[in-house]
């Protein structure tokens, strides 16, 4: 509730710190990650940021599908550094071929994303445990 400008009904909320945050339901929201596999960025040029990324961070390319390798859809190049890989990808046209090394890359998707947001973070996959097994379903 705002100050008001006469002072009446006036209450005053002082921050806390996070030491005395108390949770509701303590580590009802966690899961166990086992690592990061891969995060894929979609972009304008998936050769040249691809190389930007490998030298700015010591990261060298470790796969890529693009012409050489017979995807005539989009360019992806992988980096890795220890278990961490980055994916960028990038489309040739508006094609629609089987050649995608990306069964489920569409052009419309990434010239959406593009256009929303630019160059960004379009997945990230995680590793993980499941921490109970789930019910049947019956």
């Amino acid at each position: 509730m705002a100050n008001q400008v006469d002072g009446s009904h006036e209450k005053s909320f002082k921050l806390q710190s996070f030491h005395k945050f108390v949770r509701s339901n303590p580590k009802s929201d966690k899961f166990k990650v086992k690592r990061f596999h891969h995060i894929e960025f979609w972009c304008g040029d998936a050769s040249n940021t691809s190389l930007l990324f490998s030298k700015g961070l010591g990261m060298p390319t470790v796969a890529k599908s693009d012409h050489s390798t017979g995807n005539l859809v989009h360019a992806s190049y992988v980096l890795r550094s220890g278990d961490l890989r980055f994916l960028f990808t990038a489309p040739y046209t508006q094609s629609s071929s089987p050649t995608a090394s990306i069964p489920t890359f569409n052009y419309e998707s990434h010239s959406s994303f593009m256009s929303t947001h630019g160059f960004g973070v379009r997945a990230i996959a995680l590793e993980w445990t499941m921490l109970s097994p789930p019910t049947p379903l019956v």
